[in-house]
């Protein structure tokens, strides 16, 4: 029984470039802070969570960049197997 991957690299390119793109246009910070002077307990546990929110997309930001990265790499890698094998196969 044979399995064949076929990869249509161009297209991996694509969505790649095309990721990329989207995760630059993200932008993790907004307004952390809400009603200035008030001390009421609500607007300080806002306040608290807009940080976390914030420090949360920007982990989201830079874990989305970091698997784009890896992902053309392992395209990469499969690229260059697949003509090393090509190459044995047709010697």
């Amino acid at each position: 029984m044979t399995t064949e991957i076929k990869i249509q690299y161009e297209q991996v390119a694509q969505a790649l470039e095309s990721l990329y793109k989207s995760i630059q246009s993200i932008d993790p910070t907004f307004q952390i802070t809400i009603g200035g002077d008030n001390r009421l307990e609500v607007v300080t546990k806002l306040n608290e969570l807009n940080i976390k929110l914030q420090k949360a997309n920007t982990l989201y930001k830079e874990i989305l960049t970091l698997n784009e990265e890896l992902t053309g790499q392992s395209v990469e890698y499969m690229k260059e197997t697949d003509k090393q094998l090509s190459t044995a196969i047709a010697q």
